[in-house]
């Protein structure tokens, strides 16, 4: 046997204006600092006004202190001094050169990218405050907690990559099968105000969770989302009829939950997305026969309905798809 790893798949509080000295007396903010003391915002805080000894170049670049802040938040919220790779966070450098950030000729931060880098804990809300981010990506690592709320504050965001596992392709004498381990992850539903009206986000992962309850409808306010991935959660309702006006979607995968209904009524909500090219809905609950509708998604290469409770034949309708398979 060969094993082989494959890819997975509230704004932040108020700082002091831009008049304020960066570096004021502990006694004119202890205020500010005892409102949740010990907690990582509180640590941030006292990181941004007490200890950050870096110089940002004008007035005009004030909103790097809120993102340093913001870095600092992410860093102390999960556990950054035990990180596999921390290197020049919270030292006097700009937060452009800290490990897994990345900034564009403005000096906004547009990709985060920390996979697999040994993050535990709660995501902090404050990442809402990123404007710019075009990248979120924490796969591989063990959040907990819910999803906060404010990442639908992300308007620029292009890339959303929660998984919380590691896959792997396993292959024997009778053929290779990808396999994922999951680490446990963020819980609860994932609430509609999160993820809606984010017109530039083309890519979710949120696989290998402890997600349940309802696939939230507003996923489907998302116009240009080509690739939706909630694979090995706990949701246990299917997706509702506003689904159809997904119709960038190429990649499907809802696999290993539980979802319920009738296959009919989930090929039916699916068969105006032409551009469909990966339908994953295995191991789930779903019943009835495969509906001849499938047929009618030409660009669909990728099929798969088994662990299912699924009754009568393959309709002959399915042979008309040239790409399946390939």
């Amino acid at each position: 046997t060969s094993r082989t790893r494959t890819e997975p798949e509230s704004l932040p509080p108020s700082l002091p204006p831009s008049n304020v000295d960066p570096n004021p007396a502990q006694d004119e903010w202890k205020d500010v600092l005892m409102l949740l003391p010990g907690s990582p915002h509180d640590e941030a805080m006292s990181w941004v006004l007490l200890n950050d000894t870096f110089s940002i170049p004008s007035e005009g670049d004030v909103h790097r202190i809120q993102q340093r802040y913001i870095l600092a938040a992410l860093y102390f919220s999960l556990q950054g001094s035990q990180w596999e790779n921390n290197e020049h966070f919270l030292l006097p450098t700009s937060e452009c050169e800290w490990y897994g950030v990345r900034c564009n000729s403005n000096s906004q931060v547009i990709h985060l990218d920390l996979e697999r880098n040994n993050l535990t804990g709660q995501m902090p809300d404050v990442l809402g405050g990123l404007a710019s981010l075009r990248t979120l990506s924490l796969f591989g690592n063990h959040l907990t907690g819910s999803l906060p709320s404010t990442i639908s504050s992300l308007k620029a965001l292009e890339t959303l990559n929660l998984f919380a596992g590691d896959c792997f392709e396993e292959c024997d004498i009778w053929g290779c099968e990808n396999i994922c381990e999951c680490f446990g992850g963020l819980s609860g539903t994932v609430p509609p105000s999160a993820i809606k009206n984010m017109d530039n986000l083309v890519w979710i992962s949120l696989g290998c969770n402890h997600f349940s309850g309802q696939i939230p409808s507003t996923l489907e306010t998302l116009p240009n989302l080509e690739h939706l991935s909630l694979k090995y959660n706990n949701f246990t309702n299917t997706v509702s009829t506003t689904i159809s006006d997904l119709t960038s979607l190429k990649v499907l995968d809802l696999s290993h939950n539980f979802l319920t209904g009738t296959i009919h009524d989930m090929v039916l909500r699916l068969q105006n997305l032409t551009n469909l090219r990966r339908i994953l809905l295995h191991q789930n609950m779903l019943t009835g026969s495969i509906p001849s509708e499938l047929g009618q998604l030409q660009s669909l290469g990728e099929l798969f309905l088994d662990g299912n409770m699924l009754t009568g034949s393959i309709p002959s309708q399915l042979g008309q798809l040239q790409n399946l398979g390939e």
